[in-house]
């Protein structure tokens, strides 16, 4: 049930122009809001009877109807209890104007303004910690795999192991050491509604998640016009790079804390544009997140912000806190006998169904019969500690070789060994911690012209008679998903892999880190190293990019509405045909943006450190950045990584070889 009442209202049209409010009136009627949030009702009053005469009924009806209950408590009246150890406040009920104004910086097209109101309602304090969500998955008797059965949705994964989260050791769910008290992560939407369910309560709706998180405030963020890292957990000069603690900053008015950062937060809503009431939007792909996470810029942490993934996704920067209808005067901490959650009878596999179990770091072993990969370490180099007085060495050798070959007739360009400062200098703007500098040496290779394209990868799926599923067994680490169907990429249609519509020479998409490896071990390749892609992206430049300081539009495909001065309003925000782009010094397409690239390295923050595949977190590297990725983060250096059976419409790779 949504504590959101049904009355959205919507105030005049402006006389001639169709716009949903006339800006003025849009702008006293926030001001009402504001001032009913403080309890300055005198003021409130005022504000309205200068403006009631352009109001329709029924926005008087809820104006007046506020200014009435002004003064009332809002976030501080006493709770009789918790929800299984949670603590929630009461947030009083009120009209608020839910969306970001034109005149926002870094606003979105999806956040137009509309004025709403809400009903009381429940909220927790803080974002559900790892030490309460192991209490609810021990109590459900959710095995290793994570996974519940749903009366409505079927079997699902609530939430997968990760080292800032949970881990399952001894049949038994645990908070990561040292990590109790900091907030889920890698939980599903599924999984973050099955633990509300258990504990009596709900997922805010995304009404709701706003009104709380602006708490009265009518600017970007809750603590004014900008934000800073003494305020909230974000991409920040600080480098924090993970989550913190909950509570670990100043709560806002009405006492939430981390509404801004640390961790995305699930909402129950479907996304879709604002129609009224966003509850009444009953169907759709994606569920709402809300308020920005610690790898967030600020931008994407505003009050307003909408982000939108599909229910089954899961991420090391998504959690979610709950919210409780009011329904008597106290909450009902009992847990819920849901209806829409059973048991699952047992968690073993029957004969028909296939379940990945979530990978965990001691369940990686070398692969036995790919004769042509070495060990996922920095590689076939040298490492060298890179001499501090030098901010940049320039390549000295590394001239590419004109012949080429090709595999399952993907064209390989021959890339000759060098010498190259791998990383990024302090002073490069958007540097980041995990690139500092050192000097590496790198063997001769071949890669590929171009990213693997959706007609590729389908010729060896199908010659390889992959199942409907995307599943097969990859030596080493047993039955894994290699690819995922998406509009973008490629459809299972008749028994066939195909690409979809127009798409055959569109980079892959959807593919996790093992489609991507035993593509590369059937076509006689391998995945590079990590010190080889970016080798091969500088192709001798010592700049941010191989073209230069900057990145423009021209020069590839990434997204631009960020940046300043390249602001293309009809550039479609999607990936594009493999090649479309002018190749860099060495011959290769598309080493910025399109897609990012999968690179055969575990995660490490340091280079240099052993990667052993036995010890080391379960996280492979991505480079290059993406469609959707702003400048900085397609920069030569720029680093990514994430759990190798993780899939995106962002993520593809290409093939490299000795």
């Amino acid at each position: 049930m949504k504590a959101l009442q049904k009355t959205v209202i919507f105030t005049a049209l402006l006389m001639s122009c169709g716009a949903l409010f006339g800006q003025n009136i849009a702008d006293d009627i926030q001001k009402i809001n504001e001032f009913l949030s403080k309890g300055n009702c005198d003021r409130a009053t005022k504000r309205y009877e200068a403006i009631s005469e352009d109001l329709t009924a029924a926005d008087r009806e809820v104006i007046e109807a506020m200014i009435k209950n002004c003064g009332d408590v809002r976030s501080d009246d006493p709770v009789p209890g918790d929800l299984h150890g949670v603590n929630m406040l009461r947030i009083k009920g009120g009209m608020y104007m839910m969306g970001s104004h034109e005149s926002e910086e870094d606003r979105e097209t999806d956040e137009t303004q509309h004025l709403v109101t809400v009903s009381d309602f429940y909220l927790s304090e803080n974002e559900i910690t790892n030490e309460r969500y192991c209490a609810f998955l021990n109590a459900r008797g959710v095995t290793g795999n994570g996974q519940l059965a749903f009366a409505d949705f079927g079997r699902q994964t609530l939430v997968y192991e990760h080292e800032l989260g949970v881990k399952y050791v001894n049949r038994s769910w645990q908070p990561a050491e040292g990590k109790a008290k900091q907030p889920i992560i890698h939980v599903t939407w599924f999984g973050a509604k099955a633990f509300c369910d258990w504990a009596g309560g709900r997922l805010p709706s995304e009404t709701e998640w706003e009104y709380s998180c602006r708490a009265g405030t009518t600017t970007p963020f809750n603590v004014g016009n900008s934000l800073k890292a003494s305020h909230a957990n974000f991409d920040n000069d600080t480098k924090s790079a993970s989550t913190r603690h909950v509570g670990n900053y100043a709560p806002n008015v009405w006492g939430l804390y981390d509404m801004h950062g640390n961790v995305l937060e699930w909402c129950d809503d479907w996304y879709g544009e604002y129609i009224s009431d966003p509850a009444d939007i009953s169907t759709g792909a994606n569920r709402v997140l809300r308020g920005g996470s610690w790898n967030s810029i600020a931008q994407f942490c505003r009050s307003a912000v909408r982000f939108n993934y599909r229910p089954d996704h899961y991420d090391f920067y998504i959690g979610f806190r709950m919210a409780s209808s009011i329904q008597s005067d106290s909450i009902a901490v009992k847990p819920a006998e849901t209806d829409n959650i059973k048991p699952a009878d047992t968690n073993t596999v029957k004969p028909d169904e296939i379940i990945i179990t979530p990978v965990t770091s001691n369940t990686y072993k070398p692969a036995e019969t790919n004769t042509n990969t070495k060990p996922p370490v920095i590689g076939n180099n040298t490492i060298e500690k890179n001499d501090p007085s030098k901010t940049t060495n320039v390549l000295i050798t590394a001239v590419p070789d004109a012949s080429s070959k090709n595999l399952k007739g993907v064209k390989m360009i021959q890339v000759s060994s060098g010498l190259f400062t791998m990383g990024s200098p302090e002073s490069e703007e958007d540097h980041r911690s995990d690139e500092e500098q050192i000097t590496i040496t790198v063997n001769d290779f071949y890669l590929s012209e171009k990213e693997i394209t959706n007609e590729q990868y389908c010729d060896f799926l199908n010659a390889n008679n992959v199942n409907e599923n995307g599943e097969m067994y990859v030596s080493g680490y047993g039955v894994q998903t290699l690819v995922h169907a998406d509009e973008w990429g490629i459809r299972y249609l008749n028994d066939t892999w195909k690409p979809a519509q127009g798409k055959d020479k569109y980079p892959i998409v959807g593919v996790t880190w093992y489609g991507a490896k035993v593509y590369c071990d059937w076509a006689g390749g391998r995945l590079p190293t990590e010190a080889e892609w970016e080798y091969a992206c500088r192709a001798a430049s010592i700049t941010p990019f191989n073209t230069g300081i900057e990145l423009t539009l021209s020069q590839a495909n990434f997204d631009s509405r960020y940046t300043e001065g390249l602001h293309d309003a009809n550039s479609e925000i999607q990936t594009k045909p493999v090649g479309s782009y002018a190749p860099n010094a060495w011959g290769l397409y598309d080493m910025h943006g399109n897609v990012w690239e999968w690179c055969d390295d575990l995660y490490n923050k340091k280079y240099n450190d052993k990667t052993d595949e036995a010890t080391a977190r379960p996280e492979r590297v991505l480079r290059g950045g993406g469609y959707n990725s702003i400048a900085g983060l397609c920069r030569s250096a720029e680093r990514t990584h994430t759990i190798p059976d993780y899939h995106d419409t962002s993520l593809g790779f290409r093939i490299a070889s000795y």
